[in-house]
């Protein structure tokens, strides 16, 4: 991913920091919708870079009043069709139109993803402090199930249902968190 901190701080304005922060906040949700619709690693980094470039061109334009992510989605759709128009020749192309349904099924997905993670430090919180180290183990730490249980002199299977379990009260809380907020 590109690192406009260098070029955008040498300009030294408000806006540039305000650009800086909401590229930081949302750049690897922005990455994801053009992995999304254009899946090989190398085309999908280097629309990022170019789609970046040209949100920082562009951030004049933007009104403070309307989210970041769906006015850089829509910089990010058409970077994506103007790179497949370009590179026509490779195979496995899909169709213009199949590519508009998934920018918009990838937005809406987006949304609900960042409000999941929106409650996720909250369910956090909730949690027993052995759940909580357990999942700082696995995911934090990165150790593998068999690995946490030759540290901990657990089973792996016991341990693989704990995750379980961990996980799905992870995912209760979310989705209750996320029907409050929906209830008037």
């Amino acid at each position: 991913m590109i690192d406009l901190r260098v070029d955008a701080t040498r300009q030294g304005s408000p806006d540039a920091t305000t650009f800086i922060a909401l590229l930081a906040a949302h750049g690897q949700s922005l990455y994801r919708f053009i992995y999304t619709l254009l899946p090989d690693i190398d085309q999908a980094q280097d629309v990022y870079q170019e789609c970046a470039m040209t949100l920082w061109e562009k951030f004049g334009e933007y009104r403070a009043d309307e989210p970041f992510l769906p006015w850089a989605y829509r910089f990010a759709h058409f970077k994506v069709l103007a790179h497949r128009k370009k590179n026509r020749r490779h195979p496995v192309q899909l169709d213009a139109d199949v590519l508009d349904i998934l920018a918009e099924v990838q937005l809406e997905d987006n949304e609900r993803y960042e409000a999941q993670l929106q409650a996720l430090p909250g369910c956090l919180d909730r949690l027993k402090p052995n759940e909580r180290h357990l999942l700082e183990l696995r995911y934090d730490a990165g150790a593998t199930v068999v690995q946490i249980a030759e540290e901990t002199n657990c089973r792996a299977e016991s341990l693989y249902r704990a995750l379980h379990r961990v996980r799905k009260k992870l995912l209760h809380c979310i989705q209750r968190r996320l029907e409050m907020e929906k209830a008037p």
